[in-house]
């Protein structure tokens, strides 16, 4: 059984919900199906009683959250709590008194009332045996201790395969979005399985006749990996097709890719049948199951899907086409709200006569607030919608609603000259001034918070201004909004009107967050963008360019900043072209490059830059400190717009996760459970499909071009020595060293990105400790976050979970060619 909630409903949802929830979008479900039944085994067992500890976790922005219950496991200090008992967590600038209270679910077997905090359940188990996990509401499970992604929105999508030990089990639950929780264990009808939960399937296009992209969770309750896999998929009208599957982890679940065949002849109804069979490596069938393809008229609003680059799994975007048959039309990108899933955000726009409208996901409806992987995946979908209808160039826009709103004040600040006209919708400019809660207001003033900052300019978007004043901006906003205050539109207006010569600006009177349509399909909004177009490249006579991280955007036409003097500090380069002459004014730039563009038709003749002449027979120039000098191409071993680094980029491209076997065999268990964590995360967050495998069966040649992720440290993980034997950080067990900084100690935890030697794109990222409570230490995968900040290393005590940036003991940036003495470091007290 499913639940659908209607355009209609959302809205209602959204009224019923002001009460209870002040900030972000409080929609829970819109056009998104939620499990309501378990149809893959029998229930075990369903937790109704167990303890709650509230209070013990402090939420954070960039730094992620202080959390009481992680620290107590990283320090080897949990143990079974009692009902009444208390703890004294000693969180910066006050210390509060916890106690875990008996608690017991309702007769729906719901667990409520929890508030940031964790719930503490056992089971007893007769035997050793397998079963699965079912749990909605929570944000993280500890199973014995070992961590597996929870289900913070409550979609239903939850079921992981946990070997229980014979006798007393335990499990720890911390709290989700809505601050609700239920959890069963499951005996699963069979040890592999194909998953309804969370398919993403193709819809059959009337005409077409090409394979379509489809994905499907494999569930492996097995010890186990399985390879060699296969899915073969029969329609009913008789195609038949065999997509090889990639493999699947034991005791694990992963999203597969694989192709579906286009119907020859197309039935009446709405619906093609197919039956899609899971095979093993002999052809064997494991599992089939039947769904129902839905069948669209390309020629109104209908869906697509395509296979990402950014980690090869399958996704999908709505579409609008035109009413309009002629060629080289302008295309609009819509940004969808928290919650709101892409094929609802296309349906609420009318057609347009002049214009395609396209909507991607943000990989998920709540997804990261179009920053990080949202970002790249409106840019994926951009690329799709562009050459499915050959759009023209120079008349492309971006707008949104909501979160998508403040989507696309990111995309307009962060991307001048790309968009001929942006137009906001009910948005916010900078989440952490809308959301300016948690644990992180302790650490403003911090100087491992500064590095934090740092990591995340790029995406403070008030300070962009030079940016916005090249496209025409409009910004709409009812002024009874209670979801997004108003002010945050009319703070932008402030800064912008005094400067911008194309922008308008509108409050819909008495308007609410939603207050239909026309709360994003506005039609004077609509003519603002079909009135702008912009110039062609080589006619662009005056840019400037503001990029606080090169790796998100260098380039503004002809004009790239190729490699900044300090990552994370704001780089501006202004251009003023003349018929003979070019000048340049920069600041924090040490590597520029021109286009073929930036001399087009016309003679220039002379160069200059910072008030220095420089050759024009290049068009790479590099600053040495004291001079502006033309040299070649930035050298791959150095930091440039490809590889830039920040933590979180090295999950950017195609990457694998590669977990060490070396050390004791609770050390493996964990190091193995930590990718898998990883795994799970990046699938219900991003509906992804990394590649989780043993350091023992990583090969660099067969993962060429691919990023890698490493867990452990150089004596726990076989590849390390591969990959970084002269890298400027070594670890191991005791100890940290980053140049000649060395920290000892077991309870070491860091997060490191390296170049990919013998690459010129490729990163390593590093989930590291010096021992097993250092790793412990590094539990927390808060870079799988749309706000999170990590700059290219920071190495932490495991009593960083607790009391912050109290106990980071390094953070900051490598320098422009990977070094530590290059480098900008805030350094504490080992």
């Amino acid at each position: 059984m499913t639940l659908k909630i209607s355009l209609f409903l959302w809205v209602l949802l959204i009224a019923m919900n002001m009460q209870a929830q002040q900030q972000g979008n409080v929609v829970e479900y819109f056009g998104k199906e939620r499990v309501e039944t378990t149809d893959e085994g029998h229930v075990l067992h369903r937790f109704h009683q167990g303890l709650m500890l509230n209070g013990a976790i402090r939420p954070g922005m960039l730094m992620g959250n202080q959390d009481v219950v992680l620290w107590l496991m990283a320090t080897g200090q949990r143990k079974q709590p009692a009902a009444g008992e208390e703890l004294i967590a000693g969180f910066p600038q006050r210390q509060d008194t916890l106690r875990w209270e008996a608690v017991r679910a309702d007769s729906n077997h719901l667990f409520t009332g929890m508030q940031r905090g964790w719930l503490y359940a056992e089971f007893e188990s007769a035997e050793r045996q397998i079963v699965l996990l079912e749990a909605t509401g929570h944000t993280m499970a500890l199973i014995n201790g070992l961590p597996y992604e929870g289900d913070h929105y409550d979609y239903g999508y939850t079921l992981h395969p946990v070997e229980l030990k014979q006798g007393i089990n335990t499990f720890l639950f911390s709290y989700g979005r809505f601050q609700r929780l239920k959890a069963a264990l499951v005996i699963p009808s069979q040890p592999v399985m194909l998953l309804r939960r969370d398919m993403t399937l193709p819809t059959v296009l009337k005409g077409a006749h090409m394979p379509l992209h489809a994905a499907i969770r494999v569930l492996n309750a097995t010890r186990d990996e399985l390879s060699g896999l296969k899915m073969k998929v029969m329609l009913a009208s008789g195609e038949e097709l065999v997509s090889p599957l990639l493999h699947v982890p034991a005791m694990s679940q992963r999203k597969l890719p694989f192709l579906v065949p286009a119907p020859l002849q197309l039935p009446e109804i709405d619906k093609v049948e197919a039956r899609l069979q899971l095979l093993d490596a002999h052809n064997q069938m494991l599992h089939q199951i039947d769904v129902m393809l839905k069948v669209q008229d390309a020629r109104t609003y209908h869906e697509r899907t395509f296979v990402s680059q950014i980690d090869g799994s399958v996704q999908y975007f709505s579409v609008l086409p035109s009413l309009s048959d002629s060629a080289a039309q302008p295309l609009v990108l819509s940004l969808h709200g928290a919650s709101v899933e892409a094929t609802n955000q296309i349906r609420a726009y009318k057609p347009k006569s002049w214009a395609h409208i396209v909507a991607p996901t943000n990989r998920r409806p709540f997804g990261f607030n179009w920053e990080d992987w949202g970002r790249l995946d409106a840019f994926e979908v951009l690329d799709q919608a562009r050459r499915l209808w050959q759009t023209d160039s120079l008349r492309t826009y971006v707008t949104g609603h909501s979160m998508g709103g403040h989507g696309t004040w990111v995309m307009g600040g962060t991307y001048p000259g790309m968009f001929a006209a942006m137009a906001p919708a009910a948005g916010y400019p900078d989440i952490i001034a809308y959301r300016r809660t948690g644990s992180d207001t302790a650490f403003f003033d911090h100087p491992h918070y500064q590095m934090l900052y740092r990591s995340a300019l790029h995406a403070r978007m008030t300070a962009f201004t030079e940016n916005y004043v090249q496209t025409p901006l409009y910004v709409l906003h009812g002024d009874a909004d209670e979801v997004v205050p108003v002010t945050q539109a009319r703070s932008m207006r402030d800064i912008l009107a005094p400067l911008h010569r194309h922008m308008a600006y509108y409050e819909h009177p008495g308007g609410t967050h939603w207050y239909g349509d026309e709360s994003m399909d506005w039609p004077p909004l609509f003519e603002f963008l079909r009135r702008h177009k912009m110039k062609p490249v080589s006619e662009r006579d005056t840019l400037v360019l503001l990029t606080a991280n090169i790796g998100v955007n260098a380039t503004n036409a002809w004009l790239t900043i190729g490699q900044q003097q300090q990552n994370g500090m704001m780089s501006r380069a202004e251009a003023i072209r003349s018929p003979k002459s070019l000048e340049i004014k920069t600041a924090n730039v040490r590597r520029l490059a021109l286009s073929d563009e930036a001399f087009g038709t016309l003679q220039v003749k002379q160069v200059t830059i910072d008030g220095q002449k420089v050759s024009t027979g290049t068009k790479y120039f590099y600053f040495d400190g004291k001079r502006w000098k033309p040299t070649d191409n930035i050298p791959e071993n150095e930091k440039h717009p490809g590889r830039n680094g920040g933590f979180k980029t090295a999950f950017e491209k195609r990457f694998v996760l590669v977990y060490g076997t070396g050390g004791s065999e609770e050390m493996q268990e964990w190091n193995r459970r930590r990718a898998l964590f990883d795994a799970e995360t990046f699938l219900y967050r991003a509906n992804g499909a990394p590649e989780v495998l043993a350091d023992t069966l990583f090969d660099e040649k067969q993962f060429a071009g691919r990023n890698i992720i490493l867990y452990g440290n150089a004596e726990t993980n076989r590849a390390w020595n591969k990959l970084l034997s002269d890298a400027p950080l070594q670890a191991g067990e005791g100890y940290v060293q980053v140049g000649r900084q060395r920290f000892e100690g077991d309870d070491l935890g860091f997060y490191a990105v390296f170049p990919l030697k013998g690459t010129n794109d490729n990163l390593i990222g590093i989930v590291g400790g010096s021992g097993l409570t250092g790793l412990k230490a590094a539990v927390q995968n808060h870079y799988f976050s749309g706000i999170t900040a990590f700059p290219d290393l920071m190495i932490f005590k495991a009593g960083w979970l607790l009391n912050g940036l109290e106990d980071m003991r390094m953070s900051g940036f490598f320098g422009p060619d990977w070094g530590v003495d290059s480098g900008s470091w805030t350094l504490s007290k080992p």
